[in-house]
């Protein structure tokens, strides 16, 4: 597994060193995975290159590509964290409201750097059947009554039309594209908010833990997927994590299978 990012332990100016592409490996090691860190800013296209052509070397092919970017943390400054580089304050308002920033920063980082992740990564996957490429995302929302942040849904809506494009055009070469959303997640950022006492959504780590999921739901969402013989019959298809967790029968870290917005 390539674990990649753009915070490594040299680079990266936050405070917390677990904010890290090396820790994030370490992690997985610790739990008996084998992981990588290799520092990709994925917004650049050459250091994309440059990272598929090293999977090519090193592993001769790619079995699953899992599109999990967003991009916002160096972009906008906000009140979430206290640290520069959090979108909240562009979070929900009106379009009109909303800097011009907020669109490049998701489209730039949460749609076409996941185009650029299957320009160079799909190549390495067409000689083998059984592949899964996987992306995260906002759920689309069927009714704009319903959505929370125009650009969000936006984006959202052109990553599971870009999911259903993928998965018809690699149907015969029997690779499985779907569009997972995990629920609301307590990442480090929201983790690091409540505990400064900055998060506007909740006010306590318990309250926020009896909301959320930890980030593990996403990955044993993925790691079902991945083992699902037929697999392939939900290509194409926006799943959500808490129906996966029934579906196949994991739980969260803490035991639950919670059902989170």
């Amino acid at each position: 597994m390539y674990v990649t990012g753009r915070s490594t332990r040299e680079t990266s100016t936050r405070s917390r060193s677990d904010w890290t592409v090396e820790a994030v490996a370490e992690t997985i090691r610790s739990h008996g995975g084998t992981a990588i860190p290799v520092r990709c800013d994925h917004r650049h296209d050459d250091q994309v290159e440059q990272l598929f052509h090293r999977v090519a070397d090193e592993q001769g092919r790619l079995d699953i590509l899992v599109n999990n970017l967003v991009g916002w943390s160096d972009s906008l400054s906000g009140s979430i964290t206290g640290e520069p580089g959090w979108a909240d304050d562009s979070l929900g308002l009106p379009l009109w409201e909303q800097p011009l920033t907020w669109w490049d920063v998701n489209f730039r980082g949460g749609v076409r750097a996941h185009v650029a992740n299957c320009r160079f990564g799909i190549p390495l996957m067409l000689d083998q059947p059984g592949g899964l490429i996987l992306f995260t995302s906002e759920k689309p929302r069927p009714s704009p009554d319903r959505a929370f942040d125009t650009v969000l849904d936006l984006r959202a809506q052109v990553t599971a039309r870009l999911v259903d494009l993928l998965a018809r055009q690699l149907f015969d070469y029997e690779i499985t594209c779907v569009l997972l959303y995990p629920g609301w997640t307590r990442t480090h950022d929201i983790v690091a908010a409540i505990e400064a006492g900055r998060y506007k959504l909740s006010k306590t780590l318990e309250d926020l833990n009896e909301q959320t999921v930890s980030p593990q739901f996403a990955g044993r969402a993925t790691a079902c997927l991945a083992a699902d013989p037929i697999a392939i019959e939900r290509s194409g298809q926006v799943l959500i994590a808490a129906d996966l967790a029934r579906k196949y029968g994991f739980t969260d870290i803490d035991g639950r299978q919670p059902n989170p917005l």
